[in-house]
């Protein structure tokens, strides 16, 4: 029945345009010998989260596997082709304790990536080895990498907001225009993709629609694919690489050749230092000079910062002496409450 249910619910996506037949695949696996009931998708989603399918699988993609299953019992449920009491989902919602793990998963998975740089810099170079879809993949995943920059960002470029040695960046995510430095590297890329796409608005254009910007998942999707294509080849690459490790790469080199946590911070648009400093420290590099175990008004910056909610910027208090950092201090705390 369960195998009826997903082709009457595939069918009717297919006929919105919609291809969902991958989604389904584990179900079907896994209740080849199983009744579905309520109790038997509860221990499917909880194998999920402990890696015990036949395949493992993110968070996104299982909590996306779960809707879809319910949608799709509610849709035979619509058409009439089952009661409402056969189906399992019906009233039902996640345990707290299932919910937690869920959790526990998507906070694993976003930890910081430990960022070997000589096997990224040697699958960026992989890149000219084999025929792309998108001529610009290569083009995006070095500028990512020599500025730090968001794949949208850098997707939605254009060559009105490109200066002498920096960028002018409109669309960003916190929604205010950021400057972005460009060393040598970077301006050689820059150069380059000139030499493809002067004549467009954007960059970066899309191959379909060069009138529009390249898109952000397709972008995603093909350093997914040759990043396959790279593991299989290298015994080295035996860490997790989203194109978010192009810039997780940048700021820890950053870091490492001795840059400011708050010059990074503007570099690569974070809201606060600490997200700079803290969320990118997974790996083996060298904390920056301004690491803050060496001096403790730091430490009395960033706990007031937690607390409060808001940034003390670092430059301007933690040169003076302690009676006018005090003072400082005090007169922060009075403004922000």
């Amino acid at each position: 029945m369960l195998e009826t249910i997903i082709d009457r619910y595939l069918a009717d996506c297919l006929k919105q345009g919609k291809d969902r037949k991958y989604y389904f695949r584990s179900f079907l696996l896994y209740f080849a010998d199983k009744p579905t009931t309520w109790q038997n998708f509860c221990a499917w989603y909880m194998d999920g989260i402990n890696n015990n399918l036949e395949k493992k699988y993110a968070a996104e993609t299982l909590y996306t596997k779960w809707c879809l299953i319910k949608a799709a019992y509610t849709h035979s449920v619509n058409i009439g082709l089952i009661e409402e009491k056969d189906n399992p989902f019906y009233k039902r919602v996640l345990p707290p304790s299932m919910k937690q793990a869920m959790k526990r998963k998507r906070i694993d998975e976003h930890k910081p990536v430990i960022a070997n740089h000589a096997v990224i810099e040697n699958f960026l170079v992989f890149f000219l080895k084999r025929k792309s879809e998108e001529t610009n993949v290569r083009l995006i995943a070095l500028l990512a990498y020599y500025t730090g920059m968001r794949v949208n960002e850098i997707c939605t470029l254009k060559w009105t907001d490109i200066k002498t040695n920096w960028l002018h960046l409109q669309n960003t995510k916190e929604r205010n225009p950021r400057k972005v430095s460009l060393d040598d590297n970077a301006l050689s890329v820059i150069a380059e993709a000139r030499n493809i796409s002067a004549k467009y608005e954007h960059v970066f254009p899309s191959s379909e629609n060069p009138a529009n910007s390249v898109s952000p998942k397709v972008i995603a999707v093909l350093i997914a694919r040759h990043w396959r294509a790279y593991r299989k080849a290298n015994k080295d690459a035996d860490f997790n690489f989203s194109f978010k490790s192009l810039r997780t790469a940048y700021i820890q080199a950053a870091q490492f050749n001795g840059h400011t946590i708050e010059g990074i911070k503007k570099q690569v648009g974070h809201r606060s230092v600490y997200i700079t400093d803290y969320s990118y420290n997974g790996s083996a590099c060298t904390r920056s000079i301004n690491d803050f175990s060496t001096n403790p008004k730091n430490e009395v910056i960033h706990e007031l910062s937690k607390m409060l909610r808001t940034e003390i910027i670092q430059e301007e208090v933690i040169g003076l002496d302690l009676p006018r950092f005090l003072a400082a201090i005090k007169e922060h705390i009075r403004v922000s409450t």
